[in-house]
């Protein structure tokens, strides 16, 4: 999560199963023979066009058990990030972002509470951070069921 001041660098990107495009943090996945914090930066880079200079602390880790994949689980990290360089904007590197921009804590909270509830998993513990819930270290568990979202554990 790139912060400048009480600004938060936002993508609105739409998958191929989204009805329509929405907002959400920078991410992705690891690949193969990458560490974590080179997933990171890759990630920030290709989707809002951003350089990372250093990972800050570990927002929250949520867990995501999914049976569309055999029951296994997967997990999602984020970091604060406070040290970044570069303009936020959609680089054409990631086909499902059309933008990138650093938006208002407050309009951020707004444009993310939109999404989909079969999305609650991403955007509940972005919902809970912007509403001072917990500051750091938090750990989300969600089980994906039958095309719903049920929260397990969280602040």
């Amino acid at each position: 999560m790139a912060i400048r001041g009480n600004e938060i660098v936002l993508v609105r990107e739409q998958g191929p199963d989204d009805a329509e495009p929405h907002w959400n943090l920078p991410g992705g996945i690891v690949e193969r023979g990458e560490t974590l914090i080179e997933a990171l930066r890759r990630e920030a880079a290709e989707e809002a066009g951003i350089e990372l200079q250093r990972a800050g602390a570990l927002l929250w880790v949520a867990e995501v058990q999914h049976e569309g994949l055999g029951g296994r689980s997967y997990f999602a990290f984020t970091f604060r990030i406070d040290e970044w360089s570069g303009l936020p904007g959609a680089t054409g590197r990631d086909p499902m972002v059309s933008e990138a921009a650093l938006i208002p804590l407050p309009e951020a909270r707004e444009m993310v509470a939109r999404r989909e509830p079969r999305f609650s998993f991403v955007y509940e513990p972005l919902l809970d951070w912007l509403d001072g819930k917990f500051a750091a270290g938090a750990f989300y568990s969600f089980e994906v069921k039958g095309g719903r979202n049920q929260r397990l554990r969280g602040p």
